[in-house]
Parts: structure tokens; sequence; C-alpha cells
């Protein structure tokens, strides 16, 4: 374990120096020059993960920032955060070198018909499976008319499933639960558009026998993710 007191030329510095496993770093004046500086450095050293500490939360800063292998922390931190962040990105580390690696379940809710039940079951379960510790995550596919959100949460996710499908191929495990709206500290949720129009834009129903968008990059950091499917004439 090392430190180093600076700005970014100092931090890239000790990067290139030791080529750490993992660096925590508080960057609140971090500019887009610094920003493509640290891609270009963590992308000399790929063994190198961040977790990054900004006050910045736009969700282009988190999409640059994720495709330089950085997880954003919004400063300042809420207890237990930086923790729980640190832990997810060691695992994941150790994944990739070789180590036990957690693949999570997908349970798909997928009714006959409309008003059977299904958005009440999978959000019951969710949090059901959430209180007892579990990692879950749901994730409204209902593009139309879902409203899985009014089961657990007032707050508005700035992000919706539709958009995060506009381009599957950037989506990681650390993308996708930074572009979920967080409803307890295990439980995360994508929902669905606000209206029927906005889920014009999206990619449709995932292809046979593959996982919705993001859920297969997002197994191995969760224990279970919960579909709310939709069954459309």
């Amino acid at each position: 374990m090392s430190t180093t007191v600076g700005g970014v030329a100092e931090l890239l510095l000790e990067v290139g120096a030791i080529r750490p496993d993992l660096v925590v770093a508080e960057l609140p004046d971090l500019d887009d020059a610094g920003l493509v500086t640290l891609e270009s450095t963590l992308g000399a050293s790929p063994s190198t993960w961040m977790i990054l500490l900004s006050p910045v939360q736009s969700p282009e800063f988190q999409l640059r920032a994720m495709r330089a292998r950085c997880e954003v922390l919004r400063s300042p931190l809420a207890d237990g955060e930086l923790r729980a962040a640190c832990d997810r990105l060691l695992g994941r580390i150790a994944a990739l070198r070789g180590g036990a690696a957690r693949v999570g379940k997908v349970l798909a809710f997928l009714p006959a018909k409309g008003g059977s039940g299904s958005t009440f079951l999978a959000t019951n379960l969710a949090y059901a499976l959430a209180v007892r510790g579990q990692r879950v995550a749901l994730l409204d596919l209902n593009l139309q008319f879902g409203d899985a959100s009014l089961f657990l949460t007032e707050t508005r996710s700035t992000r919706t499933i539709v958009e995060l499908a506009r381009d599957v191929s950037r989506i990681d495990g650390a993308f996708l639960e930074s572009s979920m709206l967080q409803v307890s500290p295990t439980l995360w949720m994508l929902p669905a558009p606000d209206t029927p129009e906005a889920s014009i834009d999206g990619h449709g129903p995932s292809p046979r026998g593959r996982d919705p968008p993001g859920v297969g990059s997002g197994r191995h950091h969760l224990h279970h993710a919960a579909a709310d499917a939709a069954v459309h004439p």
C-alpha cells in the first residue's frame, strides 16, 4: 500500500511505477484533459483498477470514467460506501485472475396476461432477498407500461433500461450498477421508461436465450437479477 499527495500527474507517475491492483483517488478538479490522461495511463496498466472520488456525477463523465476502468463515487462518501466499492472491485480482480467468481441467478417473471401479478411477485421477491443480505437487481422490462419502481421507491431514476440498451456493448457490471437506482444497501433497480413513446428508442426484446440488456455483465456482481417482463401482442 502506498499514498501520493498531488494531482493527476503525481498520481499517474505512481501508477506507472508500481502498477497497483487498486487505486483510490480523490480528484475533485479533474477536467477533460486529465480524464484523457487517466484513461491513457490505465490503458497502459491493464491490471490496475481505480475508484475515483468526485463531486461530478453527470452521465457523460461516468461513462468516460467507466471506459477507463474507474468506478466513480460521489464525494463526500456515505458511510460504508468506499468499503463496498473496494470489496466489489477486489472481487472482480480475483475473478479475472482465476479466483472463484460468483454468477448470479436470473429470475424472470413472464405473465400470461396483463394484471396477473408478475410485477407484484418480482418486486416483493427482490425486496425479500435484499432484506436477507443478497445483492439484487430488479429490471423492469415492461417497456410500454412498466411501473415496478412504484412498488419500491418514490425516487425517480436518471436512467432507464431503454437508455442502456442503446449501446449494450459499452455495459459492464460496474457501469450497470452505477446506472441503476439504489433502493437499499443491497437492492438496485433499472426502471422502464416513463412513457410508451420513450420505449421506441430501445432495441426491442432480447434475442431468445439471451440475458436482458446488461444482466450478463452484471451477474458476477449480483446474487440475483429479477426481470419483470411483459407479454405484447
